[in-house]
């Protein structure tokens, strides 16, 4: 569990630049990595079989301000509390997994929603440092305003 901010949104050409180590390839392994879908000359790369490709270069977004759960404490505490925070978050109390509440292509948030979810992270890995045990989902209660 973790998260992000928006820092910009730049197409294929610019991430191939920016970013070689996500350039796709093959491992050494034959298992196919990176999502960077165009080659050299900015075309698409050899390896890229998915659909909507001309839609797909456009859209790469460059994160800020991540906030991760690094340690195994913080990774163990979100595994616990992780399920519980989505129900509140997304008012659905008879979520039975994960992938019951969000489901496969992910939710929309509201910019509250968002909010809340920072926030509760944060708290998550406040309270993983500090030693402390409850569940901090406080920060998901939707707030008077």
């Amino acid at each position: 569990m973790g998260g992000f901010e928006i820092g910009e949104k730049i197409d294929a050409v610019a991430a191939y630049g920016r970013f070689p180590g996500l350039r796709l390839h093959l491992r050494e392994d034959g298992q196919l990595d990176g999502n960077i879908i165009v080659d050299e000359n900015g075309t698409r790369h050899l390896l890229d079989t998915h659909k909507s490709f001309d839609w797909r270069i456009r859209n790469y977004i460059v994160g800020t301000n991540e906030i991760c759960m690094e340690t195994p404490g913080e990774i163990a505490r979100a595994r616990e509390q992780t399920l519980e925070a989505l129900r509140e978050l997304f008012g659905k109390a008879d979520g039975k997994s994960p992938f019951d509440i969000v489901g496969h292509w992910g939710s929309d948030l509201t910019d509250a929603q968002v909010l809340r979810l920072r926030d509760w992270l944060h708290s998550l890995k406040h309270r993983t440092q500090a030693g402390q045990r409850r569940l901090s989902n406080e920060y998901l209660r939707p707030q008077a305003v």
